[in-house]
């Protein structure tokens, strides 16, 4: 497959930052659809997978058959109907970007928050083996920011999703912390470090 045929055409976009995303990881998989006018793409890790431009059933049958059990499928746009017929047993979701760019945000100075090492990583109290998950493929791709709370690591900000100018952001909080304005901080922290000229927020539970 000529990555450097769809780097031209897939812009540089917060609505397709994850398909350029995969064209830019070594670790992704990717095959071209019938016709060359659209690809599919998984990235195991991450547990998603995605199809961009024109994908008939038989591509989107190919990321049933790669993407991992507890993963998911993006459609865009631009072929959404035809993901929605091909994946009727799947459940559909919106997803909403939120864009935040650094010159936007302040860090908050209430909260403790700072790129955390692997060390507090690993000892942080992270029921969910998702999440964890999640978290140690973060470290690998990336850094973790963390908000901290009397010196326990309670929510975390993460980038495994990147091109080249746009962080897909991830933000964790553990149960008991959220909705007391740590997520939010974090999320901040994070952007406010950040070289990227528009990193984009892509809120998880906080």
């Amino acid at each position: 497959m000529n990555q450097a045929h769809w780097l031209e055409r897939v812009e540089e976009i917060p609505e397709w930052v994850e398909a350029r995303a995969m064209l830019l990881q070594p670790a992704a998989e990717l095959q071209e659809t019938a016709g060359g006018g659209g690809f599919v793409a998984v990235d195991r890790e991450l547990r998603l997978g995605c199809g961009w431009g024109e994908v008939a059933a038989d591509g989107w049958r190919w990321l049933v058959e790669h993407v991992p059990a507890d993963g998911s499928i993006l459609s865009y746009q631009h072929n959404a109907d035809s993901a929605r017929e091909a994946l009727a047993d799947w459940r559909p979701e919106v997803a909403i970007i939120h864009e935040l760019a650094a010159d936007d945000v302040a860090p908050d100075p209430d909260f403790d928050v700072r790129w955390a090492t692997p060390a507090e990583i690993g000892a942080a109290k992270i029921d969910d083996p998702l999440m964890r998950a999640d978290m140690e493929l973060a470290l690998r791709r990336g850094q973790i920011a963390v908000a901290f709370a009397d010196g326990r690591a309670v929510s975390f900000c993460t980038a495994a999703v990147a091109t080249e100018n746009l962080d897909d952001i991830g933000i964790d909080t553990l149960p008991a912390y959220r909705r007391k304005g740590y997520a939010t901080a974090v999320a901040r922290w994070f952007v406010s470090q950040s070289d990227r000229p528009r990193p984009q927020a892509g809120v998880g539970s906080g």
